[in-house]
């Protein structure tokens, strides 16, 4: 049997023809508005469930990480005893396309009329240079309090960077921004108070290196945070768990909570990142495994469930919902992980629709990387 796939990621729409014809058989229905990786894992177990068979030409065309799924998939499942042939069409991806864009840009702004236009227009002119030449990815950590913020950012990051206070109690922003360029467990860092003044300079912090360095670095960090004329710490450094992109730096923001006792505009800086078209930052949202379904978070879900529907697939794509917590439960005590994962998705969809998420268990993982250090 041949099948035909082209997956267009951007609009998050799958087209499928069976023998050279186009389909709308009702699982390649269920696939066609769906994320590629939601359903490639059980592409072809589905395929041999509904026309029992066990055979396939594969020809796929997409941009080249889905590719790669697409090859990984099939090999997958030749291991486990099916035929698949596979042909890749790739085509070319996000930083391509962005690459084109900017190569369009110059090239209108240096004819006369486009050029005359945009000079006419400095607004726009500003809003387009930004759009091209801003190489951030933005991603924006959301979460109410209690729910391990701290800790799964620390995770990401590899080394314990930010305190692990209650965060009842914490009102200031970190902006983390990565720099491959620079030696993994070194950070540049520096602060601001609430009109953006910086307050003592730029200073390095290492968490390798000459026993004591990494306490020292923890307890400046700690006291900047403690400080109530700190609005914001900026932490400059290479973040060693994201795989390098010549032409993108990643950014995440933590903020305390929008349920923060000590500052009201920590609530109003979160909705302006959740409702931000412009820069639409990715919003990792994460919740406490042990206190699913308090007020705090139902109140900040639906404010997501609305922008969702509101911002069609884009939206969508834009949000994820990191399971914290999870390695608290005992399968002994008949706690899987899998159950409890699948009732924050129960609890979940009854607000938001569409969601992605994924569990983790980053105070273990957090403890490997302190254990790690000790031997280096």
């Amino acid at each position: 049997m041949k099948i035909k796939i082209i997956h267009n990621p951007f609009t998050v729409e799958t087209a499928f023809w069976v023998n050279d014809e186009l389909t709308q058989d009702s699982i390649f229905d269920s696939y066609s508005s769906r994320r590629f990786q939601e359903w490639i894992e059980n592409f072809f177990t589905d395929l041999e469930y509904v026309f029992n068979f066990r055979e396939f030409e594969i020809e796929f065309r997409g941009i080249p990480t889905d590719c790669e799924d697409m090859r990984q998939a099939v090999e997958q499942a030749n291991q486990q005893g099916f035929n698949v042939q596979i042909s890749l069409d790739p085509v070319a991806g996000a930083e391509e396309r962005l690459q084109q864009v900017a190569e369009l840009y110059q090239e209108a702004e240096s004819s006369e009329l486009m050029g005359n236009a945009l000079r006419e227009n400095p607004n726009v002119r500003a809003d387009l240079q930004e759009a091209i030449h801003d190489k951030n990815f933005d991603v924006f950590v959301v979460a109410t309090m209690s729910s391990g913020k701290s800790t799964v950012i620390n995770a990401m990051l590899g080394c314990e960077l930010l305190p692990a206070l209650n965060e009842a109690t914490t009102a200031t922003i970190a902006k983390i921004m990565d720099n491959d360029q620079m030696p993994l467990g070194e950070f540049k860092v520096w602060r601001s108070d609430a009109d953006g003044q910086s307050i003592d300079g730029t200073q390095m912090i290492r968490f390798s290196g000459e026993r004591g360095t990494a306490e020292q670095a923890k307890n400046l960090l700690a006291d900047w945070n403690r400080d109530k004329t700190t609005h914001t710490i900026y932490i400059e450094g290479k973040i060693g768990g994201i795989q390098e992109r010549e032409n993108v730096c990643l950014v995440v923001s933590d903020t305390p909570g929008p349920n923060n006792s000590q500052d009201n505009d920590h609530a109003l800086a979160t909705q302006r990142h959740l409702k931000d078209t412009k820069k639409n930052p990715l919003i990792l949202y994460v919740l406490n495994a042990q206190q699913l379904g308090i007020n705090d978070d139902q109140r900040l879900l639906q404010d997501i469930a609305e922008i969702m529907k509101e911002g069609g697939k884009q939206s969508k794509d834009r949000f994820i919902f990191v399971l914290n917590k999870a390695d608290v439960f005992d399968p002994e005590k008949g706690e899987h992980i899998e159950g409890v994962v699948a009732r924050a998705k129960v609890y979940l969809e009854n607000i938001v629709k569409s969601l992605i998420i994924q569990s983790i268990q980053s105070r273990y993982k957090e403890q490997l990387v302190v254990e790690l250090s000790k031997t280096n």
